[in-house]
């Protein structure tokens, strides 16, 4: 069973569009953010992890990469 379900919204920037695959220690899913188009997202699986831990996980992620990128 995946970690995401398609049409899931997540911190009301991405929608899952589809489960694209999966390895020993994470899921990778096609999402649509809400201002920058399709992008994969990978969820890292983890015993115990409920949803709001990976939205934030995922959350801080996305800020990490804004911050490279200088889109503040």
């Amino acid at each position: 069973m995946a970690i995401l379900t398609e049409g899931q919204n997540i911190r009301d920037t991405y929608e899952v569009e589809r489960f694209l695959g999966e390895g020993a220690f994470a899921e990778v899913f096609r999402v649509k953010h809400r201002f920058l188009g399709r992008q994969a997202m990978k969820v890292f699986k983890a015993a115990g992890m409920t949803l709001l831990d990976i939205e934030v996980a995922g959350a801080s992620r996305g800020d990490q990469v804004r911050r490279m990128s200088g889109n503040t």
